[in-house]
């Protein structure tokens, strides 16, 4: 349950969809039990990526996020749900080449290119690519895990640094720059059921995203006493570094 004033901070704003890392090197990461909703694909090669949504579970305290990685073009399409939300991400898969004649990125793959197709990108776009932003929205951290990581593992943002740059710096709010639509105008909610009084027999769901890269392999087991589901990945439980919990969801 939130309240009348959490309501109030995020009917001011609009959705981030930031993009986050699923790499070994990466876990666990910051921010994720926050999420409001969180999708996760392949990136390449059998690596999962998220793409989490922050909007009412946030409204009440800053929230570290990431480490924050690159745009795919599943994850733009997903995103655009959300009617212009706040795309937040390192770089992307991209042409490679100033002549698009000499593309060596097939096409499907482009989503830098993708971004500015749907209107998202430019100086004053919804599109919060970190290599256009930069310091203090974004900033790497070689050592947040105890252990020196490679460099691709440590860019982070946070919540409250986002929304502050959108409104500030690009004038998107809950509104569009010029004030003529709010984002929720065209938004088509999800809508989900009361509790069910009897729970269902499903204790576990499981998943292999790529045959023999068993170190992205999930499993969501049940939890009645708290009616939801706990997440492991790769073997272990996984958790959110920032509050040491582990992952859980309502519905997988």
């Amino acid at each position: 349950m939130y309240t009348s004033a959490e309501k109030k901070v995020w009917e001011g704003r609009r959705p981030l969809f930031v993009m986050i890392e699923n790499m070994p090197e990466a876990r666990p990461q910051s921010g994720l039990n926050s999420a409001d909703i969180v999708y996760e694909a392949v990136a390449e090669g059998g690596v999962s990526r998220f793409g989490a949504i922050f909007y009412c579970g946030v409204s009440s305290a800053d929230t570290i996020l990431g480490p924050v990685r690159s745009a795919r073009t599943h994850f733009i399409n997903l995103a655009s749900e959300y009617n212009y939300p706040l795309y937040t991400h390192v770089g992307g898969a991209n042409c490679g080449s100033s002549d698009p004649k000499t593309c060596n990125t097939d096409k499907r793959v482009q989503a830098l290119e993708q971004i500015n197709q749907y209107g998202w990108g430019g100086a004053k776009g919804n599109d919060l690519n970190q290599f256009s932003i930069g310091f203090p929205t974004f900033w790497r951290d070689y050592e947040r895990l105890g252990t020196t990581v490679a460099t691709e593992h440590t860019m982070y943002t946070s919540t409250e640094k986002l929304w502050k740059y959108a409104a500030g710096t690009r004038n998107w709010t809950n509104l569009t720059p010029d004030g003529k639509s709010d984002w929720k105008d065209d938004y088509i909610p999800f809508t989900f059921k009361d509790n069910a009084k009897e729970k269902g027999s499903v204790s576990q769901i499981s998943f292999g995203f790529w045959e023999s890269y068993h170190q992205f392999d999930v499993v969501w087991n049940y939890d009645a006493t708290q009616n939801l589901y706990l997440r492991e990945n790769g073997g272990a439980v996984h958790k959110d570094k920032d509050n040491d919990t582990q992952l859980s969801a309502k519905v997988v």
